[in-house]
């Protein structure tokens, strides 16, 4: 029998059934000789709503339907991290991913190592990200020895923010923090300060301001946080809806090294904007320097611009850097 956790507390010597009525079973896996199969499921709280998920392997054949009894394994560290099933590479061999973002905030490394439960072997591969970051913000240090960068994947809640060297690549996930927990970031703003440490202004209304956790290891980077109050400080910019994106995409160009003039792309994105209350959206681009595709946007209003997908624009790019750039000419009515 194996116990499992829900929420905080512990379900201890019970079997857990497919028959059960709190059971909620979301995924079958069956094999390629239907012997085997994976369940994903989760358990009905009640007013709690729904347990975290597991994964459990059993034999076709068996009517009893244990779910608990051959359970898949949790990865112990870090808090947050586990197996997402992916389907049978063959009738013994199963495939397993893990999402990075928790090994990156913890500063821990993965561990693909195939195991072995109930005679099946379980491969473990790393989650792959195929799409660009949108880079929202830049700037660099007093000292001009590091540049830090705010960039996106998608949406409003998934921020990466990291600190590198003026001319290195930008890691796939922050350093300094990347937010893979919840659905809402509190970090509404990023900037240098004199001594060449981070500010990050934090708003005090978001819900998840008490679960807020920089990264592990900050690379030797000082970070203060600045709380403050957002609905005030932003009502009048934003209408006071919190989630909303107030990173300025470009920095000064008086920190500039050696230039050139290239051509972007009006390019589809996830277009984060501020139309209902001011008309503002975000016009996503893409450029290609020395090899490297970057995507970023700049804010325009959205009956001031004929711009379409595919449109070309001028940009000028630091040719160190290409992080470090701006739109060149008119890019609105």
């Amino acid at each position: 029998m194996t116990s499992i956790s829900v929420l905080n507390c512990t379900i201890v010597d019970r079997e857990i059934k497919l028959s059960d009525d709190d059971v909620i079973v979301t995924e079958r896996y069956f094999s390629s000789d239907s012997s085997k199969v994976i369940y994903t499921y989760h358990l009905d709280i009640g007013a709690l709503g729904f347990s975290r998920s597991w994964n459990a392997l059993l034999n076709v054949s068996d009517t009893l339907g244990v779910l608990n009894k051959t359970l898949i394994p949790d990865i112990p560290d870090p808090v947050n991290s586990k197996y997402y099933p992916i389907g049978w590479v063959d009738k013994n061999i199963f495939l397993l991913e893990v999402k990075p973002r928790p090994f990156a905030k913890e500063n821990i490394p993965i561990d693909t190592t195939s195991f072995y439960l109930d005679g099946i072997e379980f491969k473990v591969q790393v989650e792959k990200l195929n799409t660009l970051p949108h880079i929202e913000h830049y700037a660099l240090s007093p000292n001009g020895k590091k540049l830090l960068v705010a960039y996106r994947y998608s949406g409003v809640s998934k921020l990466e923010i990291s600190v590198i060297e003026r001319n290195s690549t930008l890691p796939k996930f922050g350093n300094i923090y990347t937010n893979y927990e919840y659905s809402e970031n509190p970090v509404l703003f990023g900037r240098w300060t004199t001594n060449n440490s981070i500010q990050l202004d934090l708003n005090v209304n978001s819900y998840t301001l008490d679960f807020f956790r920089l990264n592990k290891n900050l690379n030797g980077i000082d970070v203060e946080i600045n709380k403050i109050d957002y609905q005030r400080k932003y009502s009048r910019i934003l209408g006071g809806w919190y989630n909303k994106n107030l990173f300025s995409v470009q920095d000064s160009s008086k920190n500039f090294g050696n230039t050139s003039e290239i051509k972007g792309i009006i390019s589809p994105g996830y277009a984060m904007g501020d139309t209902y209350y001011t008309g503002l959206i975000n016009q996503s681009y893409q450029y290609e320097h020395d090899g490297k595709i970057l995507k970023s946007y700049f804010r325009v209003h959205k009956d001031s611009t004929s711009l379409e997908i595919g449109d070309e624009i001028l940009l000028e790019v630091d040719i160190n850097q290409p992080i470090i750039h701006r739109v060149l000419g008119k890019v609105s009515r």
